[in-house]
């Protein structure tokens, strides 16, 4: 064999092992759902911010602090892998203070049912009305930022959304976008954008994971009447979360990362001031939000740290 022949050689083995190298890092993101089965996932929240009235001439600081359960039910697969979830909270327990005051808060999220592809692509996406349909009975900014928090349901979407992957197999690197349109009970509509990037692999909870990154933004303008309580909401909520995707079972086991909230609550009746016939508030927070598949040693830990506090 010639020396040059050799060099020749040499270089096609090297192109080969960075073509099979590279073939290696290569992954089709999809989802593997089985009819039937129940994931429940376990949720943190640890959050600040003000809420401010021009109307009372008041700014008051809040703290908000808790966890929730939330089940997805697969009621449905079909041959293409696209499947029909049924998400639902299963328990909360929220803490909240206002200007030091402490206030009560339940969270008034809706049931979600979404039909989606394999790849996670959202078909149809449909939200019942909230479970509690009650409002706390207080006045002033704690009335505010309790009721407004009551409502927060892009918070939730937006945290804990399955990710819509490219049909197109991805690499470290990769970035692509997606979009969701949403129409609540209430006849709001909502559409909820983000942009993805493949950051690498990665261990996660003794699984092999790709590791992802998403920035979410969600535009606010809803109207809506509860107890005969006129409300508008309006403003944007906007988030960027780190997903860890198990490649082998198809589902997320973990997320986490920070919801910012910019938001202005306006109500014609005396909801937010008591006596006053039309109020409004706005409120301004940061949230930590950290996700995880019920059972794993990091959810397990994180709810008895809640429970301890």
């Amino acid at each position: 064999m010639t020396r040059g022949t050799r060099r020749t050689s040499v270089a096609v083995v090297i192109l080969l092992g960075i073509g099979v190298a590279a073939s290696a890092q290569s992954v089709q993101l999809r989802y593997k759902f089985r009819q039937g089965e129940r994931l429940r996932y376990d949720v943190t929240l640890k959050g600040n911010g003000t809420i401010s009235s021009p109307t009372l001439g008041q700014s008051d600081p809040f703290e908000m602090s808790g966890s929730l359960r939330y089940v997805t039910e697969v009621q449905k697969v079909d041959a293409a892998g696209s499947a029909i979830l049924h998400t639902v909270v299963e328990d909360s327990s929220i803490n909240a203070t206002v200007g030091g005051q402490a206030v009560p808060l339940t969270l008034n999220l809706p049931a979600i049912t979404t039909k989606l592809t394999a790849t996670g692509k959202i078909l149809n996406c449909t939200v019942a009305a909230p479970m509690s349909q009650q409002l706390p009975a207080l006045g002033g900014l704690s009335g505010a930022g309790a009721a407004t928090e009551a409502f927060d349901f892009t918070k939730f979407f937006g945290a804990t959304q399955n990710i819509g992957f490219p049909s197109r197999p991805v690499s470290p690197g990769t970035q692509w976008s997606d979009s969701v349109n949403i129409t609540t009970a209430d006849g709001a509509k909502l559409q909820i954008k983000s942009n993805s990037k493949l950051l690498g692999f990665t261990t996660y909870q003794g699984r092999r994971c790709a590791k992802i990154r998403t920035t979410f933004t969600a535009p606010l303008s809803m109207q809506m009447a509860q107890l005969g309580i006129p409300f508008a909401l309006t403003g944007s909520e906007q988030g960027t979360m780190t997903t860890y995707f198990a490649l082998a079972e198809g589902r997320m086991i973990g997320s986490v990362g920070k919801v910012t909230t910019d938001i202005t609550m306006s109500t014609g009746l005396g909801g937010i001031g008591a006596g006053q016939q039309s109020a409004s508030a706005s409120i301004r927070s940061q949230t930590d939000v950290r996700v995880n598949l019920a059972g794993s040693p990091s959810a397990l830990r994180q709810r008895s740290a809640v429970r301890g506090r």
